[in-house]
């Protein structure tokens, strides 16, 4: 997730990050700190809106069981998998890597 600030304010993942609030971690980070966002670009990163990194992922073949949607990683029912010993390649694992 932190590849989507993409040089943005990290201010919305530390709540989705809640493990960097201790002490000691704080402070080694300050030493990492480039500056602070002004007042007006602040209110704008709070108030920006993430699109949806996915939506332009091709439609899976029915077959693949989801293991998770987003990002999309799935496999193939057992039974299509044994019933030949190639493996179509629509029927192949599915796993994004970005998870």
């Amino acid at each position: 997730r932190l590849l989507m600030a993409a040089g943005q304010d990290l201010e919305p993942y530390w709540e989705v990050y809640r493990q960097h609030f201790r002490g000691h971690i704080i402070n080694w980070m300050e030493k990492y700190r480039i500056g602070n966002l002004s007042p007006e670009d602040a209110k704008k990163a709070r108030d920006f809106e993430f699109g949806d990194m996915f939506e332009t992922d091709p439609i899976r073949d029915p077959n693949l069981l989801p293991c998770t949607m987003k990002p999309w990683n799935g496999e193939p029912r057992l039974d299509l998998l044994t019933k030949d010993y190639i493996t179509p390649n629509e029927l192949f694992y599915v796993r994004c890597h970005l998870a």
